[in-house]
């Protein structure tokens, strides 16, 4: 019996022909040669396999067709059903690298126009992402370097908010910690204090009551999140004095960096809300008034309208949050049409129904009390009555009316203005000043009222000057006498409004006034100015001036206010003389952006050619006729109450 015999082996362990002859450092077949060891390929196989491997139970590499129906002679039956959970998580990862992308665009304008360049170029997400994570990475520096010494601020401006972007996701996971701006408690209770004192009783836009509570108790995320916190903070930071950090003894940190940090990361967290709720509506309307503050109306004014669908696409809740939903829902239309206003521009939600106003709202629901707070060690001042339910309700019906006016005022398809629209609005607006309740009647010195009372008595004057002052140049041009003057009713509201300025100034200075009322106080002086006689213009012009220039430490919007201002100071002759008690502000040039971010338009003043267009041709001559009419009208409901004034 004879064997076969055996090739001899190599080093390791494999046949190699002797009829091949390898020269040295000749390349072997994987895994021959020197020093390799013997390993068994491992085949790719997939995890979503084809239909017929599922059914088989066998392995799958994934080809098309795969390995084992080649085998079995299934090639022609080789197919692949979508794998559900697979494409779920796949969307997922998308959504997230879109969220991420996202946040660091809002982040850092720099980056935007990275992002940009790389969408034009057709780089797919993963590519982009990459690229942000490249540029936002900090230059690595030596232990004994500080890394100011070697990055430009900006960059290391860039690379703060997109970890405050990133640090957000995580703020949503965590309800003891809404914000991750600062870890400073008291700092957040400040700014938030100062945001109910100064802020939410003119913009009521949620239930502070129940705020407070949830922010205080953090077992549940129904009425106040992260994103409410953070947009109420940068709001607030508008209200910051110099002396604050050294305070609270927070990092050293200029307001309008600490206010750009909270409005990233509430934005980031805004947009990780999927689901339309009340608190996600309301932090995008508190948004919304940070921007009108920063000069940005344009993009204010889309937040709004954003909040104002996103309010009717909410779905209903309990009792609770019905009432809660009735104040955002007044709230945000309240910022809307005192908007339009002043922007002057029509909007199709001006035309939408009104709902009723905050007719399941207690005014006499008990509140907290409110102090002059501007400092933390204010809470020592005793407290009062703050009465912003009853103040909102009554700015609420008064915007009613408003919204009647801007309407015939602004909207195109309106029909021509008479003289009966324009004294029954006039004749609403007396009867709603007549029928406020006596804790609200009045603004006075002595005793003080409160900040927000004066605001509602001075933007009542503003919508009176704002109804006649499109009325003033025909008056002019008429042969007759028109009765009520426009002419003298803007002058009389012009300056009872400005003396309710002046007195608000004395008590709370222009740097706690609202931005809404710095707006009613650039219309009722240009009124004077215009109208006036040459010492009252000339008052007019210095005090609202000055009053612009102690504004804007909080408000960037009245930077291009007051150049606009100026303008029409020296449009109409008026001289400012320097004095060592009436400075001149230095004139600042702004570019056409900064002017339509803060008007929309290339003023603040009303279109009045626009409007006079619109008015009747007869609106003159009935004028006087329509007035004696209303006016009998009015004696004879007189007794049937204020009312029935109201619903005409």
């Amino acid at each position: 019996m004879s064997f076969r015999p055996l090739l001899p082996s190599t080093t390791s362990g494999l046949a190699v022909d002797p009829g091949v002859h390898h020269e040295p450092g000749h390349d072997l077949p994987d895994g021959h040669g020197a020093g390799s060891t013997r390993k068994r390929r491992t085949e790719v196989l997939t995890v979503n396999a084809c239909t017929n491997c599922k059914k088989g139970k066998a392995k799958c590499n994934g080809d098309k067709p795969c390995r084992t129906c080649l085998n079995r002679h299934k090639a022609d039956t080789c197919e692949y059903r979508p794998n559900i959970r697979m494409e779920k998580e796949e969307l997922a990862r998308q959504n997230q690298l879109r969220d991420d992308i996202l946040k660091a665009v809002l982040a850092s304008d720099r980056i935007r126009a990275e992002v940009r360049y790389r969408i034009t170029r057709g780089d797919d997400l993963e590519t982009i992402f990459e690229s942000i994570q490249d540029s936002t990475r900090p230059t690595q520096v030596e232990e004994t370097s500080s890394a100011t010494e070697i990055n430009p601020p900006s960059k290391l401006m860039d690379y703060e908010m997109e970890k405050i972007a990133k640090r957000a996701r995580a703020t949503v996971l965590n309800r003891h910690q809404w914000t991750s701006v600062t870890s400073n408690a008291d700092l957040i209770n400040h700014l938030i204090e100062l945001y109910f004192t100064w802020v939410h009783p003119i913009h009521m836009l949620f239930s502070e009551s129940l705020f407070r509570a949830n922010f205080k108790d953090q077992t549940t995320n129904e009425y106040c999140t992260g994103a409410l916190v953070n947009v109420i903070c940068a709001m607030a930071c508008n209200l910051l004095q110099a002396s604050t950090g050294e305070e609270t003894g927070e990092t050293v940190l200029d307001m309008h960096t600490l206010q750009e940090n909270f409005a990233v990361e509430g934005r980031a967290l805004i947009q990780s809300q999927t689901e339309i709720l009340l608190t996600r509506i309301q932090a995008i309307a508190v948004l919304a008034l940070v921007e009108f503050s920063a000069g940005q109306s344009s993009r204010a004014t889309s937040l709004v309208k954003l909040a104002s669908i996103e309010l009717f696409r909410a779905r209903a809740g309990n009792q609770t949050q019905d009432d809660v939903r009735e104040i955002s829902s007044w709230g945000i239309l309240s910022l809307k049409i005192a908007s339009a206003d002043f922007t002057c521009e029509e909007d199709d939600l001006l035309r939408l129904p009104s709902p009723k106003v905050l007719e399941h709202v207690r005014t006499s629901s008990k509140e907290v009390p409110w102090r002059f707070y501007r400092q933390e060690k204010d809470f020592r001042i005793a407290g009062r009555p703050r009465l912003a339910i009853l103040t909102t309700s009554e700015l609420a019906k008064l915007l009613e009316t408003t919204q009647v006016t801007n309407a015939f005022y602004y909207t195109k398809r309106a029909a021509q203005v008479t003289a009966n629209d324009v004294l029954l609005q006039h004749l609403k607006y007396l009867a709603w000043k007549q029928a406020l309740p006596d804790a609200i009647s009045s603004a006075e010195e002595t005793p003080p009222s409160l900040p927000h009372v004066f605001f509602l008595h001075i933007f009542f004057h503003t919508t009176i000057v704002l109804l006649f002052h499109p009325l003033v140049g025909l008056e002019m041009a008429s042969e007759g006498e028109m009765k009520p003057s426009p002419k003298a009713t803007c002058l009389h509201s012009a300056r009872i409004g400005i003396q309710l300025l002046e007195r608000y100034h004395r008590l709370y200075t222009c740097r706690f006034q609202p931005r809404l009322q710095v707006l009613c106080l650039v219309h009722l002086c240009d009124c004077l100015v215009r109208l006036g006689t040459s010492s009252q213009a000339e008052d007019a012009a210095w005090f609202c001036m000055k009053s612009l220039t102690e504004s804007r430490a909080g408000h960037a919007v009245c930077g291009p206010l007051q150049e606009l201002f100026r303008n029409t100071v020296i449009q109409n002759g008026i001289h400012l003389p320097e004095s060592s008690d009436h400075p001149v502000p230095m004139a600042t040039s702004f570019t056409l952006d900064q002017i339509l971010d803060a008007c929309t338009r290339l003023t603040y003043a009303q279109p009045i050619e626009q409007i006079q267009r619109r008015l009747s041709p007869t609106l003159t001559e009935d004028w006087n006729q329509e007035s004696v009419i209303l006016n009998g009208n009015l004696d004879r409901e007189r007794p049937m109450g204020i009312s029935s004034i109201l619903n005409r």
